[in-house]
C-alpha cells in the first residue's frame, strides 16, 4: 500500500484532464460501462466530485486507514482486565492445591491424566501470556500482506507480485521501529539474530524467496517486527506467514503456528478457477490436526475471499455458494457470517475511507476476536471450575463415609461387597460391548455389500465422474480440475492421483443420494447411539450401587464424557473436541479429531492401489482403474465400508474411556474408605476446611463467570411484568415468582420469571456457584413432562449482579386441577360408575404424566427434592410439567441436607441422613393419596387422621385409608401403590420405573361405599 496523498479539493479536481478523472473513478470501483455513460470530461469532473463530498461526509462515522483496528485495541483491552481477575485467582487456587489430601488427588489424576498441580500451572501459563496472536494465512498471492498493511494503515510488510512470503513474520508493539531476523543458522559473524532497518528492501530479502527456490526454507526462522502502533499496543500481534501449497516445508510452517494464534483469517485467491483450492487448505488442516488438535477452535476462524474483482459479476452468486459449500465441507461448523468477499485493491475509497466490503471484513474481525478471546479464556475458567468441582465431590464422599459409624466387621463386610459388585459389573459391560461392537462389524457388512452393488453396476463411477470441480495433486504439483471436458489419466510413475481419488471417496459417499439411502448412516449411528446410551445408564448405575455401599447414596463422581456428547446430538466434531479439551487428556487427540480428520488410507491399502497402478498400461482413466481395483479387492471396501463406522467408533472410546476411570476410581475409593485407619473426627477434621476453601474458590469463579463471561439471554429491564405486585403468580422464603411478557422464537411470548428475595436477590461469591448448578441444572433437565427453561434474565446494579431464571409459563397447578374438583376424584363416586369412570381416567392420566416426569429426571441422575402439588404444572392442553427444579439437584451431591416441604419429606430426609432418587418416590406416594381423595395432607380438617398417618409412617406401618363420609378408598393396585412408596426403608420403595408402568396398567374396578 503506497504513501497516499490526501484526498483532492475541488480546486484540484477542476485542473484535471479526462484521464486523471477516469483513473478516479476506476480506482472508486466504476466498471467500464458505467465509464461508457459518462460521456463527457464535465461529467466525470462532476461525478468525482459527488463522490468526494458523499465521502467527507461518511468519513465522521466510517472506518478510516489508520484507524481499522481501534476496536480491536478496545476488545484486548477489556479482554486483558478480564484474564487477570482470573489469573489472580488462579495464582491463589495454584497456591492452595498442594494442601489438598493425597487420596484425592490420586483419584483426579485418574479423571485427568495429570497432576492436580501441573494443570492449575498450565491454566497458570496461559493466563500470563499476553500476547494475542492473530494468524494471516492462506494461498499464495492471495494478498496476505496487503490485508496487514491495510489494518496497520501503512505499508510494512513489503507485497511482491514475482515472490511471496516465505516465512513467519510477527508485527508486534516496540517503541522503535524495527526488525529482529531470527536465522536458522549463524551468519558470517556468528549472529542467529540481526537488527535492520524498516526500509523494505532488506527485509524483503529475508522473508521472500522466488520461483525455484521456493521448494528450500528461506534463511529467516521468523520476523519480528517491532512499530509505536496504538493498534498493538494492547497485545494484539498480526502475523503474516507463507503461502499455503507451495511445499510441505512451508505448510508446516503455517500448521505449527496454528495453536500459538488467538485467531486465523484464512486469505482466499477468488481469481483462481473454482475459488478456495479445497487441496491446499484440507492439506494445511491435515498437517495441522495431526499433531495439535486439542489448540485451536475451529470457531475463531474467519475467510476472506480476496480479488473479488476479478470474478464477473455474473458469476459471483455462484462462486458465492461453491466457496461456502467448499469450506463448509472442510471445516466443521462453518457459518456464513465467517466468509467474507472483497477486494483489498479497492478497499480504500479516494484514499480516505475503507469500502463497505472492506468494513464489514474489520467488523466481522472485531467479533471473531471478542468471540476467540472468550473462547480462550472460557476454556481456561472451564478446566479450574471443574478440577475444584471434581475435588469437592471426592472430599464430600469422605465426609459422608463418616455418618455411618462403621465397625471393622462392617467396613470388611462392605469393603467385599462393593469389590463383588464391580467384578460383576466388568462381566456385563463387557458382554454390552461386545454386543456394540458386533452391530458395527455387521454395519461393516451391510455397507460393504451396498459399496459392492454400486460398484458392479456402475453407479458409483457415474457419481464420481459427476463430482465437479474434483481438485487433485498431479506429479508436478501444479493443480487440476476435472470437469466435462478433462478426464484425469494415468501418466509418469508417481500414483498419488490414484491415492488421492481413493482418500476422497468418502466425502463424495456423503453427498451420494443412492449411497445415503441405501445404508442409511444416520439412522445407523442414530441406533447405535441409543444403545451405546443404555450402556452409559448401566455403567452409572453401577457406580450409584456400590456408593450406596459404600455410604448410602451414589458415587459422586463427574458426568461421563460420553453423556455429555449423547445430550448434544449436532455439531459431532466440536463436541468431541470440547469434551477432550474438558477432561484434558485421558482420550488421545487422535480420537477427538478422528472424524474430521483427513482420511489416509492404510499401508496394505496403499500396497494394492499402488500394484494396480503399476500394472495399468499409460493413458488409463483414474475412476476406471480406481473402480477395478474396487471390485476385485475386498480389502479396499472393507476398509471404505469401515471408514463409514468412524463415529460410531468414537462414541466407543469415549465410553472406554469412561468405564476405565470409573473402575480405577472405584476401586480406589472403595480400598481408601475402608482401609482408612483414621478416625471420623480427623476425617472430618481433613476434609471439612478443603470442603470449605474449595467451595470458596468456585464461588470466585462462578462470580467471574457471571459478571465477566456470560451472555444473557434477557436485560431485566426489557421484561415486561416483573415490576407489577398483580403479576406475582407463586413463590416463598427464597424467591417469587411472577408472569411476564418475553421474545421467544421470534413472538412475544408470557413466561414465569423467578427472582430471589432479599438476601438471595443479589448474586454473590457465597451464592453464585449455587446459581449456576441451579441454572446448569434447569438447562439440562429437558423432556415433555419437564418446564421448559427460556433463558436468564439480568441486571448489573451498584451492589452487584441480579439474576433470574425465565421459563415456560403454564395454565395452573395440579393441585388446582385436583383438589377440591370432586368430578376428577374417584373417591366421592363409589355409587355412580359412569362419573367414577371419568375422575378415574383424569386422575390416572395425570399420574401417568407425573411419572413420565420424574422419570425424565430420574434417568438424567437428579432428585427432584421437592415434588408436591403446587410443583406439578398443567399446561391449557392438559400436559403435565414438573417445576421449581431449583430445589433439584445432582443425586451424587445429596449428603443429607433437608429440602423442600417437610410434610412430603422422607424420614431419611427429616433425620438429615443421605438420601437418593427414593426419596421422590416417597414424595410420590402421598401425592397419589392426595390425587384419588381430591384433599391435600397440610391444612387439613381432620387433624385425627393425618395424626393417625403421621403415627403410621414413623413406625413403617402401611397406612390406613381415612373413612371420610362420602368417600371410597382406592382400588386396590393404586392402595398397594401408595403404601411402596411410602416404605420406610428407601431401599424397599419401588423405582419410578416400576411406579409408571404399574400406573400404567391399573384398571378401575368399581368401589362401593
Amino acid at each position: 500500500m503506497a504513501e497516499k496523498k490526501a484526498i483532492s479539493t475541488e480546486e484540484e479536481i477542476d485542473q484535471m484532464n479526462f484521464g486523471e478523472l477516469y483513473w478516479l473513478l476506476q480506482e472508486d470501483g466504476t466498471t467500464k460501462d458505467d465509464m461508457v455513460k459518462l460521456s463527457s470530461e464535465e461529467a466525470a469532473r462532476a461525478e468525482v466530485k459527488k463522490r468526494i463530498r458523499d465521502i467527507r461526509a461518511a468519513a465522521a462515522t466510517s472506518r478510516r486507514p489508520g484507524q481499522a483496528a481501534d476496536k480491536l485495541r478496545e476488545i484486548k483491552e477489556a479482554h486483558n482486565a478480564k484474564r487477570q481477575r482470573l489469573a489472580d485467582c488462579c495464582k491463589d487456587i495454584t497456591a492452595y492445591l498442594p494442601k489438598l489430601d493425597e487420596r484425592v488427588k490420586d483419584k483426579l489424576k485418574i479423571q485427568f491424566g495429570r497432576e492436580v498441580e501441573d494443570i492449575s500451572k498450565d491454566v497458570q501459563s496461559h493466563l500470563d501470556k499476553d500476547e494475542c496472536p492473530i494468524l494471516v494465512a492462506g494461498e499464495t498471492s492471495s494478498g496476505k500482506s496487503t490485508i496487514l498493511n491495510l489494518l496497520l494503515g501503512e505499508d510494512i510488510l513489503p507485497v511482491a507480485h514475482s515472490s511471496s512470503t516465505s516465512t513467519i513474520c510477527e508485527v508486534k508493539y516496540g517503541e522503535n521501529r524495527r526488525a529482529v531476523v531470527h536465522l536458522r543458522k549463524a551468519n558470517k559473524q556468528g549472529e542467529r539474530h540481526i537488527t535492520i532497518p524498516l526500509d523494505g528492501t532488506e527485509l524483503k530479502s529475508y522473508m521472500h524467496v522466488k520461483g525455484a527456490s521456493r521448494d528450500i526454507l528461506p534463511p529467516a526462522q521468523w520476523i519480528e517486527i517491532f512499530l509505536p502502533h496504538p493498534l498493538l499496543q494492547g497485545g494484539i500481534v498480526l502475523v503474516d506467514s507463507p503461502g499455503v501449497g507451495e511445499n510441505d516445508k512451508m505448510d508446516k510452517v503455517v500448521a505449527d503456528y496454528m495453536p500459538k494464534a488467538f485467531a486465523l483469517l484464512y486469505i482466499i485467491n477468488s481469481s483462481n478457477a473454482g475459488g478456495v483450492q479445497q487441496d491446499r487448505l484440507g492439506r494445511l488442516l491435515q498437517l495441522y490436526k495431526k499433531n495439535n488438535a486439542d489448540d485451536f477452535d475451529p470457531e475463531s476462524a474467519m475467510f476472506v475471499c480476496n480479488k473479488w474483482d476479478f470474478v464477473p459479476p455474473e458469476e459471483q452468486d455462484e462462486l458465492k455458494t461453491e466457496t461456502l459449500r467448499k469450506l463448509s465441507a472442510m471445516w466443521d461448523g462453518l457459518e456464513e457470517s465467517q466468509v467474507f468477499f472483497v477486494s483489498t485493491k479497492k478497499a480504500v475509497r479516494f484514499r480516505v475511507i475503507f469500502s463497505e466490503d472492506f468494513c464489514k471484513v474489520l467488523d466481522g474481525l472485531d467479533f471473531l476476536m471478542s468471540k476467540s478471546l472468550d473462547i480462550k479464556l472460557e476454556t481456561q475458567y472451564r478446566l479450574l471450575s471443574r478440577l475444584l468441582s471434581e475435588a469437592l465431590v471426592h472430599i464430600k464422599v469422605q465426609l459422608t463415609v463418616t455418618h455411618q459409624h462403621l465397625t471393622e466387621g462392617d467396613k470388611f463386610r462392605k469393603c467385599d461387597e462393593a469389590k463383588q459388585h464391580l467384578q460383576s459389573f466388568q462381566g456385563s459391560y463387557k458382554q454390552s460391548t461386545e454386543k456394540l461392537n458386533n452391530e458395527l462389524r455387521e454395519n461393516v457388512e451391510t455397507t460393504k455389500s451396498i459399496l459392492s452393488d454400486l460398484v458392479k453396476k456402475g453407479g458409483l463411477k457415474k457419481e464420481v465422474m459427476e463430482v465437479q470441480k474434483l481438485h487433485l495433486s498431479l506429479p508436478d504439483g501444479s493443480i487440476t480440475t476435472r470437469d466435462q471436458d478433462r478426464e484425469l489419466v494415468k501418466r509418469g510413475e508417481d500414483f498419488s492421483m490414484l491415492k488421492d481419488l481413493y482418500e476422497a471417496l468418502p466425502g463424495i459417499l456423503a453427498h451420494y443420494d443412492s449411497f445415503e439411502r441405501s445404508v442409511k448412516p444416520k439412522e445407523m449411528l442414530d441406533s447405535f447411539k441409543r444403545k451405546l446410551k443404555e450402556v452409559a445408564n448401566s455403567l452409572e448405575k453401577a457406580q450409584q450401587h456400590v456408593m450406596e455401599i459404600i455410604t448410602g447414596s451414589s458415587l459422586p463422581v463427574s458426568r461421563m464424557q460420553v453423556r455429555d456428547f449423547l445430550s448434544q446430538p449436532n455439531a459431532f466434531i466440536r463436541g468431541l473436541r470440547k469434551t477432550f479439551l474438558l477432561w484434558s487428556g485421558r482420550l488421545s487427540a487422535a480420537h477427538a479429531y478422528a472424524y474430521v480428520r483427513k482420511w489416509k488410507a492404510s499401508s496394505s491399502t496403499v500396497s494394492i492401489l499402488k500394484n494396480y497402478w503399476k500394472q495399468a498400461p499409460e493413458g488409463t482413466p483414474l475412476v476406471d482403474l480406481l473402480m477395478q481395483a474396487l471390485s476385485s479387492k475386498d480389502e479396499l471396501i472393507t476398509e471404505l465400508a469401515d471408514r463409514q463406522m468412524q463415529p460410531q467408533r468414537d462414541l466407543m472410546a469415549l465410553l472406554e474411556d469412561d468405564f476405565k476411570k470409573m473402575k480405577d476410581i472405584m476401586e480406589q475409593t472403595v480400598d481408601q474408605t475402608f482401609k482408612d485407619t483414621r478416625s471420623n473426627e480427623i476425617i472430618k477434621q481433613t476434609y471439612e476446611p478443603q470442603s470449605e476453601g474449595i467451595n470458596s474458590f468456585l464461588g470466585q469463579l462462578a462470580m467471574f463467570h457471571l459478571t465477566e463471561m456470560r451472555k444473557y439471554e434477557y436485560p431485566l429491564d426489557s421484561i415486561t411484568g416483573w415490576t407489577d405486585p398483580r403479576n406475582k403468580i407463586g413463590g416463598g422464603s427464597f424467591g417469587e415468582v411472577y408472569r411476564v411478557q418475553v421474545p421467544w422464537k421470534g413472538a412475544e411470548t408470557p413466561a414465569a420469571l423467578k427472582l430471589g428475595l432479599m438476601p438471595y436477590d443479589i448474586i454473590t461469591a457465597e451464592t453464585a456457584w449455587d446459581f449456576l448448578q441451579e441454572e446448569e441444572t434447569i438447562r439440562r433437565l429437558t423432556g415433555d413432562h419437564i418446564v421448559e427453561y427460556y433463558g436468564t434474565a439480568f441486571k448489573r446494579i451498584k451492589a452487584g449482579l441480579r439474576l433470574g431464571l425465565v421459563m415456560e409459563l403454564c395454565d395452573g397447578t395440579l393441585e388446582s386441577r385436583i383438589i377440591g374438583q370432586k368430578n376428577r376424584n374417584p373417591a366421592w363416586w363409589g355409587s355412580y360408575p359412569e362419573k367414577q369412570a371419568a375422575a378415574f381416567s383424569y386422575t390416572k392420566d395425570k399420574a401417568i404424566q407425573l411419572c413420565e416426569g420424574l422419570k425424565q429426571i430420574h434417568d438424567a441422575g437428579y432428585i427432584h427434592r421437592d415434588l408436591k402439588l403446587t410443583n406439578i404444572l398443567v399446561t391449557k392442553y392438559g400436559t403435565v410439567k414438573l417445576a421449581d427444579v431449583g430445589q433439584t439437584k445432582r443425586e451424587d451431591k445429596i449428603t443429607g441436607t433437608i429440602a423442600g416441604t417437610a410434610i412430603y419429606a422422607a424420614p431419611e430426609v427429616k433425620e438429615q441422613k443421605v438420601y437418593d432418587k427414593s426419596a421422590d418416590i416417597y414424595s410420590l406416594g402421598l401425592i397419589l393419596f392426595e390425587m384419588w381423595y381430591g384433599r391435600t395432607l397440610y391444612g387439613h380438617q381432620d387433624i385425627t387422621y393425618i395424626k393417625q398417618m403421621e403415627e403410621d409412617r414413623k413406625e413403617g406401618k402401611d397406612i390406613r385409608m381415612p373413612q371420610w363420609q362420602g368417600t371410597v378408598p382406592p382400588i386396590p393396585e393404586w392402595n398397594r401403590l401408595i403404601q411402596d412408596c411410602l416404605k420406610k426403608d428407601p431401599k424397599e420403595r419401588p423405582e419410578i420405573q416400576e411406579c409408571l408402568d404399574r400406573m400404567k396398567a391399573m384398571k378401575l374396578e368399581q368401589t362401593k361405599k
